[in-house]
């Protein structure tokens, strides 16, 4: 029995309508194994239609997601589109509606050449609908929870290096004086319960940061 089968077999028990859901971030050039979270979904999905179950497949663009540095292959003039959603930064061949068009486009027309057909959503038009309004109320009520499953999950607290901050020039000079700045590695040692401040480890020291003000440091985590 093909893997794709045993695992719609264990949905078909719970004998209710499935959502399978997979997508990226269309942040650049999209490569084959971007395809293959895409194609072991689909396979999952063609497996339960198969057997006669009501399901979508449903592919979700983040293209709402910022641009997190000037990437090998963009001009340096990109540097001030860094942290900004790539839906509304220029194509960089001028030929599409955005950054983040450039290289869907072909994604998504790969996908018909080879017969996937998922219902496309982007993740720029649910924000401003407000789509994600309830679910983001939720998570940001449930935050500690939410890392505390995926670091329990994941069995590791990784480190992470700092690719923008945001803010003034106040909380710049603030930061940049506690050693924190761009291309600096941190790492989350504690979080106080209810919204409290975060103590983070950075060059070896640690200290304490509110939420406000970590919310501000964009990170990009270590493998």
């Amino acid at each position: 029995m093909h893997w794709a089968d045993v695992l719609a077999d264990k949905l078909v028990k719970e004998n209710r309508k499935h959502v399978l859901a997979t997508g990226i971030t269309p942040s650049g050039p999209i490569h084959i194994g971007n395809m293959r979270e895409i194609l072991t979904t689909d396979a999952v999905y063609r497996s339960l239609t198969d057997k006669g179950v009501d399901a979508d497949l449903i592919y979700v663009a983040d293209d709402y997601d910022p641009l997190r540095k000037v990437y090998p292959y963009l001009p340096k003039s990109y540097e001030k589109y860094v942290g900004k959603p790539i839906s509304e930064i220029p194509c960089p061949c001028g030929d599409h509606k955005s950054y983040a068009d450039h290289y869907l486009t072909s994604f998504l027309n790969s996908l018909k050449e080879i017969g996937v057909k998922p219902l496309v959503y982007r993740a720029s038009e649910m924000y401003k609908n407000g789509d994600y309004k309830e679910s983001i109320q939720i998570a940001l009520e449930n935050v500690d929870k939410i890392r505390e499953i995926i670091e329990k999950i994941s069995k590791r607290n990784k480190k992470a290096k700092i690719t923008v901050i945001h803010g003034g020039h106040g909380l710049q000079h603030r930061l940049n004086s506690m050693g924190i700045r761009n291309g600096k590695e941190i790492k989350v040692v504690s979080k106080q319960p209810f919204r409290g401040p975060l103590t983070v480890e950075i060059c070896g020291c640690q200290m304490t940061l509110g939420r406000g003000m970590a919310r501000k440091i964009m990170v990009d985590v270590l493998q």
